[in-house]
């Protein structure tokens, strides 16, 4: 990598031009460096309004802590880079380059970009200026890029949210949050203990929402294992014998102190009729109970895809599987479970709190759905994930010009 002396912006009439084709052969591993190149001007002249999402004013603290939010180009080749490569998922090398030839698809291209850069004070100014990894930049990706979006603004809600499901809620967005960061550092098989956490917790908070009998419960169990755990092992007095005792399904006291709250689900055993005290369990409830209450068979679809993502986040978790051949099979599966999660329970939580699910720009008049926004890629998430095959993911992978 060559040193650039700070003066030389000064005096070298070339120094734009050298800047440029350095910047663009960054990417050039992984994408056309004349498409690139490409869109970014036309991103750049098309719409000049972008520049109000970046901050080019510096504070002395921002200054010493060397937090500048100033360098556009660079973070508009990001976008750009990724967006177009999750477009191209599951095409072939002639499709993506007519797809890169047509003014369709370019100007289909520039509105993604420009979505992300709308969004960005709830996305990518948070994320690292300098990747761990060399791997593909998936937090750029539309999936992750607007669930991290999502994450920040349900934060924002959560700060005045009264609900006694607040718990459950800040769990739920915080698990998603901390499987995204690993994302970002290019740590994806290190994601799955967090992705199935969250599944755990919103399946959870799902099967107890209305049931507050069975949420007391719920809190003094975990106050039980809490108080196990810090004893090493031994279990708490009361425990067996106000608890355990009574419980109507056999299980070790484990299953029961994690699981032993959906006894006091009054319809639980109507639609559960084995392994009650499990994921499986909680799984089979929420599934033939939706299906009942709400008429729609379209329920067994989401909870069965539910289970079978939560079914391969075991491997990982339990150090059965420690990498996949290709990273992309870990990103798919990853924004599949945590997409679903976070959509969903966001989606709630803005209804309970009379809550726009928008990222609102007040001085510019835009407000943009976030729903709305990460609709379409897990539309596209579900295509990929019913056509996945090795040769799609070879073909990503080994990417030519």
């Amino acid at each position: 990598m060559a040193t650039v002396n700070p003066f030389e912006a000064l005096t070298n009439p070339n120094f734009a031009k050298e800047s440029e084709v350095a910047l663009i052969g960054m990417f050039s591993s992984r994408i056309k460096s004349s498409f690139l190149k490409k869109i970014l001007n036309r991103t750049l002249t098309e719409h000049i309004e972008i520049l109000n999402f970046f901050k080019f004013g510096l504070s002395h603290e921002e200054l010493a802590a060397g937090t500048v939010d100033s360098n556009v180009d660079y973070e508009v080749c990001r976008n750009i880079v990724a967006i177009h490569r999750f477009n191209c998922i599951g095409l072939k090398d002639q499709q993506r380059s007519a797809n890169e030839s047509s003014d369709v698809y370019c100007n289909k291209l520039i509105g993604q970009v420009i979505t992300h850069i709308r969004i960005r004070a709830y996305a990518s100014m948070f994320f690292r200026k300098k990747r761990i990894t060399v791997e593909e930049d998936y937090i750029f990706y539309p999936p992750a890029y607007k669930l991290f979006a999502i994450c920040n603004r349900a934060r924002q809600i959560l700060l005045d949210y009264k609900e006694d499901d607040i718990t459950f809620l800040a769990e739920i967005f915080g698990k998603i949050m901390s499987a995204l960061i690993l994302i970002e550092d290019g740590f994806l098989a290190n994601a799955y203990p967090m992705a199935r956490a969250a599944i755990e917790i919103y399946l959870k908070w799902l099967c107890l929402s209305e049931e507050p009998q069975a949420k007391n419960k719920y809190i003094k169990l975990n106050e039980f294992q809490v108080q196990k755990y810090c004893a090493d092992g031994e279990n708490p007095q009361g425990l067996v014998d106000e608890y355990y005792s009574n419980a109507k399904h056999q299980s070790g006291i484990l299953s029961y102190m994690h699981f032993g709250w959906v006894d006091d689900i009054p319809d639980y055993e109507q639609y559960v009729s084995e392994k009650h005290y499990s994921i499986d369990g909680l799984i089979t409830y929420l599934k033939k109970k939706w299906i009942h209450t709400e008429n729609n068979e379209s329920f067994g679809i989401y909870f069965d895809t539910i289970k079978a993502l939560y079914s391969r986040c075991h491997a990982y978790t339990h150090g059965n599987i420690s990498s996949a051949k290709y990273s992309l099979v870990e990103f798919i599966d990853l924004s599949m479970m945590l997409t679903m999660v976070g959509r969903h329970t966001f989606f709630v939580l803005c209804e309970k709190a009379s809550a726009k699910p928008s990222v609102i720009i007040e001085e510019l008049g835009l407000e943009i759905n976030l729903l709305s926004a990460i609709d379409e890629d897990l539309n596209k998430l579900d295509w990929i994930a019913q056509n996945k095959s090795t040769e799609m993911f070879e073909t990503f992978h080994n990417y030519k010009k």
